[in-house]
């Protein structure tokens, strides 16, 4: 079992996904709200007597393991993993919304209390066996926004505020049988961002950015850009991220390339930051197009500004002479191009088969915490190992070698 989620509604602490074949439930206990995924034989078989002397306890004291889950509906897979973020657990003041599936009404949205007649399938959206298959569960203010399939409209955009008759489509974004599949789905103060397509942007294959306030007329697009995932980085790091009444996202279109993208939720106010790969000598320019910056991920630093990782010209540096690239370096934003700066060339090696740039630090699985923000990088001196920045040049250092053989 692995932990994916860790929860809180109400007085009630704690909720459990178990995957293992035929034993699929959700589970409340008072103490501590965590949902988990498969284990490792030992593993389990620890579990399996946490669950036997807890169950032994009274029913309702504190620590008390009760199964929720009706007999044959399974919970879907919960796990945090890039793949299947969007089925994560969504806590709506004191309930759960989750994704159940069984033989009567396929998957769908579910909601708990806590208690056993308090979960319940929420709505039935795409009637009958077939599944409406919601993703991309987020909370936003009281409500839960997700994607959703009803058989008739394609995927699209619903949110429920914890009742049936709450529980509905925002929006045809792509009207008729087409989904404008929404993703990234986003909280923004009350309302939610996201990428979705429509008849316009189906022509581009391009999926473009949108703010919905929970009514179809407070749906809007906000600007005709691709919005892209970071690489291969884990959630939620390469999806947009949120601080200081503005939304960051990665952004791509046949001018800049890629580049990093700010908006405040109105289309106006939705703009590239900065052209940190501007360039002359890139292959087939389309209209003046500069070269892209490949940015690998994007993180909260503080409540003002976003950390990210980008391929970085060597001309930020004015060693356009002698390099064309300092690699994959760190970047700092507060959303304007004049708060926008490269921290430090935190790997200055060269690359062993091209001595006209210099070696990428690695930097991975970014956590902000305490005034700082943790990852993994390579300096150059250590390989790859534990650092951190307080967002200055001076602050962006090695923090501990775990393997001192490199010393």
């Amino acid at each position: 079992v692995k932990p994916l989620q860790k929860l809180k509604a109400g007085n009630k602490v704690a909720v459990i996904t178990l995957n293992v074949p035929g034993m699929e439930s959700i589970r409340i206990v008072r103490r501590q709200l965590i949902a988990m995924k498969k284990i490792l034989l030992p593993f389990f078989f620890l579990l399996v007597g946490f669950f036997l002397q807890a169950q032994s306890l009274e029913p309702g004291a504190p620590g008390t393991i009760i199964d929720l889950t009706p007999d044959g509906v399974e919970i879907m897979n919960t796990t945090a993993g890039k793949g299947n973020y969007g089925k994560k657990l969504a806590v709506l003041d004191t309930m759960i919304v989750f994704v159940g599936k069984d033989a009567t009404n396929g998957e769908e949205i579910w909601i708990t209390d806590g208690s056993v007649a308090g979960t319940k399938l929420l709505k039935d959206i795409n009637p009958g066996s077939g599944s409406s298959a919601p993703t991309n569960l987020e909370v936003s203010g009281d409500k839960v926004f997700f994607a959703a399939f009803d058989g008739s409209s394609g995927i699209e955009l619903w949110m429920t505020d914890g009742t049936s008759d709450g529980t509905v489509m925002v929006k045809d974004v792509f009207s008729g049988s087409n989904s404008s599949s929404p993703d990234m789905i986003t909280p923004f103060y009350g309302s939610v961002v996201f990428r979705a397509t429509d008849l316009w942007s189906n022509l581009e294959e391009e999926k473009w950015l949108w703010i919905s306030d929970g009514t179809a007329e407070g749906t809007k697009m906000l600007a005709e850009i691709q919005i892209r995932n970071a690489g291969d980085a884990e959630p939620p790091i390469y999806f947009i991220q949120v601080t200081n009444n503005k939304a960051f996202f990665i952004g791509q279109d046949a001018k800049y390339g890629e580049e990093f993208w700010v908006s405040d939720g109105t289309a106006e106010g939705t703009h590239m930051i900065l052209d940190i790969g501007f360039a002359d000598d890139i292959d087939n320019p389309i209209d003046g197009a500069t070269k892209s910056t490949k940015i690998e991920w994007q993180v909260v630093a503080n409540e003002k500004q976003i950390l990210f990782r980008a391929e970085t010209p060597a001309w930020w540096l004015n060693k356009e002479a002698e390099l064309s690239s300092i690699g994959e370096e760190l970047w700092v934003t507060d959303g304007t191009a004049a708060g926008t700066y490269l921290l430090k060339d935190f790997n200055t090696a060269l690359e062993i088969d091209d001595i006209t740039r210099t070696q990428g630090t690695g930097y991975a699985f970014p956590l902000q915490y305490g005034g700082k923000v943790f990852f993994r990088a390579d300096d150059g001196l250590h390989h790859v190992e534990w650092s951190e920045t307080d967002l200055t040049p001076d602050g962006t250092k090695h923090t501990f070698n775990i393997n001192g053989a490199w010393e």
